[in-house]
């Protein structure tokens, strides 16, 4: 015997369902918007490279130079270079003249040429939080990078290559932190730092000084010294050197003072 449910027209025990559908439908619609765009070009709807991450170019508009320097920063702030840099006998590239200054070499070359200076130098007294990183310093009349010169206190050097130098590699102030630098041919020391610094994860390849040279109470951690004109390491007292690889190097692989492990 049929049901009453078998008596009810097809279309019409379909109806419940097909409501059902067009509300689902008509709630997306009303959540993800009109589905046809609006008329006229499409303009942009986030945010730029700048207001996620605002930087200020280094150029002789922002950065202008002086009698010593190429480009010489002034103020606290987040620079980066637009393109490589050529240097100039009787100048430093870029001068750091202000304490709280993250200088992003963006991938790009701090090129020296005769007779120049130091690539990157801190030309102000006792400054603090400074970073440089990511890119290339080389063939410099003084060093590469001199983060030293005028107590450049609590620095931050980190992912440089810096090479063939008429100086040192790379210079560093009190309590400083070098990371993951590669550097080679240097004519002085490859990476000198003064007392309290942490130098990890670098290497340093055929300088004709010393490969890595702190003062005391220094960390050097992770690295590779090969090949250098003296030591591979020489440490202050009350440093600690670990997990370093040091081979033929004309003196001393590792060369540490008192009190140090």
């Amino acid at each position: 015997m049929a049901s009453n449910l078998d008596r009810v027209p097809f279309t019409k025990r379909l109806a419940p369902a097909i409501a059902a559908c067009a509300m689902l439908v008509v709630t997306v619609v009303a959540i993800g918007g009109p589905v046809d765009p609006p008329s006229g070009p499409i303009g942009p709807t986030g945010k730029t490279i700048a207001e996620l991450e605002p930087r200020t170019a280094i150029n002789a508009a922002n950065t202008p130079g002086d009698a010593t320097s190429l480009f010489r920063i002034t103020q606290p702030g987040s620079y980066t270079l637009t393109g490589n840099l050529q240097g100039v006998a009787g100048k430093h590239g870029i001068a750091i003249a202000a304490s709280g200054v993250t200088l992003d070499l963006n991938g790009f070359a701090v090129i020296g040429a005769a007779g120049s200076l130091d690539g990157i130098s801190v030309v102000a007294s006792d400054l603090t939080t400074i970073t440089v990183r990511n890119g290339t310093v080389r063939a410099w009349g003084g060093d590469g990078v001199d983060l030293s010169t005028m107590n450049a206190n609590n620095a931050r050097l980190s992912e440089l290559l810096v090479s063939a130098n008429a100086a040192n590699g790379i210079a560093a102030g009190t309590g400083c932190a070098v990371t993951s630098c590669s550097v080679f041919g240097n004519a002085l020391v490859g990476i000198s730092a003064a007392g309290g610094c942490a130098i990890s994860d670098c290497t340093t390849y055929s300088n004709f000084g010393t490969g890595i040279s702190t003062g005391s109470g220094c960390a050097v951690i992770r690295c590779t010294s090969y090949f250098n004109d003296a030591a591979g390491i020489s440490v202050g007292s009350g440093s600690t050197v670990a997990d370093c690889t040091c081979r033929l190097n004309t003196t001393d692989g590792i060369l540490a003072t008192s009190a140090c492990v």
